[in-house]
């Protein structure tokens, strides 16, 4: 192997691993970034505690960045049953319990101007 070779691969290499320690550090960067949460904060999470059980309890999670008041109503093969309100703060999480057993629940979420329909 000649020296000029020798000399080009060497440098290929150190400029391949600084290429490489940066495409790196770029992607663990940008991956802790969006696995938080809380990160765009434009978001509302609403889902069923044990969605293969018989109950109609739920969560609602706030992550819009601000405080905001979430209406729900929630209605069963017999019709209307509950409507109440809950407001949440900014990264905070509620578990709504629903007392009665309630078949084929619908539970019907709005908040600002957005609505949310949740069926079992």
């Amino acid at each position: 192997m000649s020296k000029h070779r020798k000399k080009y691969e060497f440098k290929f290499l150190i400029i391949f691993l600084v290429l490489l320690f940066f495409a790196g550090f770029y992607l663990f960067y940008f991956e802790e970034k969006h696995a938080d949460k809380s990160y765009n904060k434009e978001w509302v999470a609403f889902y069923f505690q044990q969605p293969n059980k018989e109950n109609c309890d739920f969560v609602i999670e706030n992550y819009l960045g601000k405080a905001v008041e979430f209406d729900y109503k929630i209605q069963g093969d017999d019709g209307f049953l509950i409507k109440k309100s809950v407001t949440l703060e900014p990264e905070d999480k509620k578990n709504i319990q629903i007392q009665s057993q309630v078949k084929n629940c619908k539970i019907i979420l709005n908040y600002l101007e957005d609505q949310k329909t949740l069926k079992k």
